[in-house]
């Protein structure tokens, strides 16, 4: 648990989940308005955006919201709800390069998600611990200080500018008692248009609950905000975003299924990005793959593309046909085989069987532990069940399981926060219990706890 979930930055949940901002780059001067009714699991939610006098939120606005989001939090979520900031520290927390155009664009930004407006019902109130109906602006106030005796009538700012912006209560008090998910805000500035970050932030966010994600394509159009609904026409708009996040690893791949306004689009996510920093584990488990003659690079995309847990029952199998079988022509190629096999071509050998070498049993005992077969079928952790669980149950799961091993070592609000990542997919629940069971079984449970409270983004206390 090296790698600490938010060191790359934050997103507040409501945010991520509704959509607000337009992806468009662009918007026509008639889209003044638009209204979506969706689900967000099983809540359902009702959005009115109207646009001020310079247009709805869209572009650019994906980056400014994102960088206040995560300034907020960076300033230790200020009591007036406001971020303090100068006009060249926004810019360079969006990504973008210092120039007159930029400033113009960011004064722009800031002053249309302050008149643009939105009615919501269905919004997550976390402090209440309810659902609400609420109005709210995407930022409450703008004020901006400039150095020296300057007129401000009708000029943006400039790079001395002392910018303080207020966000609305609702969406500081849900950053402020932690309703956030962990959101890579690094790689999304690192995108080139507004358009793939947009929709960067918005796939990012689907991909916590699964590795597909299905949608039909007129749905998708409207909740990528886009001002037209033309399929061939929506397919173009998006297809450089497609591109770039397939390109930068963020994507598998995008399929389109259906002619005209029936048609679906699936996203496949890779499970990890090829940048993405590996876990201890990780790097553990493909030296054990290239220790079975599995070449580096195969190696390293079978470990990224698959969760640890997956990883670690099919390298055991591996392992133990490997060592039960003579005169193997090919290992590597064998092990390929076995680690992708996905109908059932390889089985554990049984320990009885005669051929097994003299120190293969015990290997296989254990190794045949994580099998189905030797499961019972309540326990919460065995492939059969685990895989078939929902993110809810799994996260009630792990709760449950660490609670008989902590007891009251660790306080609610860290149980609660340790469902919420299970919940999105962050942290792998059967994971998470293992290490625990191992730390109790050592004697390191105050280590792991306190790696625990650093992975969920809590201070270590003293």
């Amino acid at each position: 648990m090296s790698i600490t979930l938010w060191q790359r930055g934050a997103d507040e949940l409501n945010i991520a989940q509704l959509s607000l901002i337009s992806i468009q780059t662009r918007l026509p001067d008639t889209f003044v308005d638009w209204e979506d009714t969706f689900t967000v699991g099983d809540r359902p939610v009702m959005v009115q955006a109207t646009a001020g006098k310079l247009g709805l939120p869209h572009g650019i606005d994906v980056d400014t919201n994102a960088a206040l989001i995560n300034l907020f939090l960076e300033q230790g979520c200020p009591a007036d709800n406001a971020v303090r900031v100068s006009s060249y520290e926004l810019l360079q927390g969006m990504g973008l390069d210092d120039s007159g155009t930029n400033y113009a664009l960011l004064h722009e930004s800031l002053q249309r998600m302050y008149l643009a407006s939105y009615t919501i019902q269905g919004w997550f109130d976390h402090d209440g611990g309810m659902v609400i109906r609420t109005t709210l602006r995407l930022i409450d106030k703008v004020s901006d200080m400039q150095r020296g005796d300057k007129n401000l009538f009708g000029r943006p700012f400039g790079r001395n500018a002392v910018l303080i912006i207020a966000l609305p209560v609702e969406i500081a008090s849900n950053i402020r008692s932690g309703h956030l998910r962990a959101f890579d805000r690094n790689f999304m500035r690192a995108l080139n248009s507004p358009l793939t970050r947009g929709l960067f932030r918005l796939l990012d966010a689907a991909s916590d609950v699964s590795p597909v994600f299905e949608v039909g394509l007129m749905d998708w159009a409207k909740r990528c905000r886009l001002a037209f609904d033309v399929p061939a026409r929506i397919r173009r708009t998006l297809e450089p975003a497609h591109a770039e996040l397939q390109e930068q690893g963020f994507l598998k791949r995008v399929v389109y299924e259906g002619r005209g306004k029936a048609q679906t689009v699936r996203y496949e996510f890779n499970r990890q990005r090829p940048d993405f920093p590996m876990t201890e584990v990780q790097l553990k488990l493909i030296g054990q793959l290239k220790a079975l003659g599995v070449a580096p690079p195969q190696a390293e995309a079978f470990v990224r593309g698959h969760s640890e847990a997956q990883v670690q029952e099919r390298a055991q199998l591996a392992e133990l046909i490997v060592t039960g079988t003579r005169n193997i022509k090919r290992q590597g190629g064998l092990v390929w085989d076995i680690l992708n096999n996905k109908d059932g071509k390889y089985v554990t050998p049984k320990a009885k069987n005669a051929e097994t070498p003299p120190d293969a049993p015990q290997r296989a005992r254990t190794a045949r532990q994580s099998t189905v077969e030797e499961i019972a079928p309540s326990d919460p952790w065995s492939n059969e069940v685990y895989l078939q669980q929902t993110p809810d149950e799994r996260a009630a799961a792990t709760v449950r399981s660490l609670k008989v091993l902590l007891h009251r070592a660790v306080s609610d609000d860290l149980y609660r926060q340790v469902a919420v990542e299970v919940r999105s997919g962050r942290i792998e629940g059967r994971d998470l219990f293992q290490e625990a069971a191992r730390a109790c079984k050592e004697l390191k449970l105050q280590e792991f706890i306190d790696d625990l409270r650093q992975l969920v983004g809590q201070p270590t206390e003293a």
